[in-house]
C-alpha cells in the first residue's frame, strides 16, 4: 500500500492528503491485530482459569471426604476407648 503511495509521490503528484488516511488505515490494521492477540490470550487465560477452578473444586471435595473419614475415625477411636475403659473397669471390679 505504501509502495504504491511512494510511486505516486515519485511521479510528483500531490498525495499528501492520502498519507494521513494510509497512516490511519495502517494503525487500524495494527489495532485489529493487537485485539486478536489480546482475545486469543484472554481465551487461553479463561481456559486455564476454568481448569484451575475445576481442580480446586475436586480438591475441596477430596478434602471434605477426608475430613469426614477423619471424623469417623475419631468417633471409632472414642468408641473403642470407651469400650476399653469399660472392660478395664469390669476387670478391676
Amino acid at each position: 500500500m505504501f509502495d504504491v503511495f511512494k510511486d505516486v509521490e515519485s511521479a510528483h503528484i500531490d498525495v499528501s492528503w492520502l498519507r494521513a488516511l494510509l497512516n490511519e488505515i495502517s494503525e487500524a490494521i495494527e489495532h485489529v491485530g493487537q485485539r486478536q492477540t489480546f482475545e486469543a490470550k484472554k481465551a487461553k487465560y479463561n481456559r486455564s482459569l476454568e481448569t484451575v477452578r475445576k481442580e480446586l473444586e475436586s480438591q475441596l471435595e477430596d478434602l471434605a471426604r477426608k475430613e469426614k473419614e477423619a471424623a469417623d475415625a475419631r468417633e471409632k477411636i472414642a468408641e473403642t476407648k470407651a469400650r476399653l475403659d469399660d472392660m478395664s473397669m469390669n476387670v478391676l471390679n
